[in-house]
């Protein structure tokens, strides 16, 4: 994210608005060719894990580790999937759609919201892995409790911060709802995820309810905002009360999820 944000802002500072909305938005998709490849090469050299291996030697190695996880761990699938809702949401609110709608009341000419965003990128190389060491230390539920409770509050507060036209409240406002309250699901996200499912099929059931959690709140959060503040003639609180839905979800989900973070990880669950 930080690099992304780094290289959009810094083609639009070279190309100007309109030559950028004309043809320089394509230089940073086309550059993320190299990290395409750089990612395949680093993927390559990654070893599985020490009990996917072990499952492995035995022969144990799920032969239709899709099919088997929603055959015997549907609920888990369920459960990661309601737990990215929120999550993702936000964040995609906070760095995506917030672009638009700030432009709004700074101008198309201003960069306030990649700057902010710029800003709550860097800070989270780290803020996300201090939420991680405190999961590991007071659990994955807390922190998840904590940032599906207090998203509605960090929606809201960027909305209010954008309405009073001041900037530096606006990067206070994306920094609270990104660094603060976004990684604070965040962080525990990836280690509780894998602990939830067996090692036959970690990898799938841990995939399946990231990916559909990201297509079913990620992936519409931006359409949905949009067409809510439309339909309110500009006022946000449609959008906050759409993503309070989304907590709520998220909220239940964690509370009813198995606490992890002193468990081995091994076969079986």
């Amino acid at each position: 994210m930080l690099l992304a944000t780094g290289v959009f802002g810094l083609t639009r500072a070279l190309t100007g608005p309109e030559a950028f909305l004309a043809f320089g938005w394509r230089i940073p998709f086309l550059s993320s060719i190299i990290l395409v490849v750089v990612g395949l090469a680093i993927r390559l050299r990654l070893r599985d894990s020490v009990v996917f291996r072990e499952v492995l030697e035995r022969g144990e190695a799920a032969r239709l580790p899709v099919v088997e996880v929603l055959r015997t761990q549907s609920r888990n699938v369920l459960l990661t999937t309601g737990l990215r809702l929120s999550q993702i949401a936000l964040f995609v609110l906070l760095t995506t759609f917030s672009l638009t709608y700030l432009q709004g009341f700074f101008g198309g000419d201003s960069q306030i919201g990649l700057t902010a965003v710029l800003i709550s990128s860097a800070l989270g190389i780290l803020s996300t892995p201090v939420w991680s060491a405190l999961s590991d230390r007071v659990g994955r539920r807390p922190l998840y409790l904590f940032g599906s409770a207090a998203g509605p509050l960090a929606l809201a507060l960027f909305f209010l911060a954008a309405g009073s036209g001041s900037k530096v409240l606006v990067v206070l406002s994306i920094v609270f709802g990104i660094n603060v309250v976004h990684d604070a699901m965040y962080g525990p996200q990836a280690a509780w995820f894998a602990e939830l499912f067996d090692t036959r099929v970690r990898y799938s059931g841990a995939s399946l309810g990231y990916q559909i959690g990201a297509v079913l709140s990620g992936g519409f959060a931006p359409l949905i905002a949009a067409a809510l503040l439309a339909a309110n003639h500009g006022d946000p609180r449609l959008i906050v009360c759409y993503y309070l839905a989304l907590s709520v979800l998220t909220f239940v989900a964690a509370y009813v999820a198995r606490e992890t973070y002193r468990d081995q990880i091994g076969d079986s669950l």
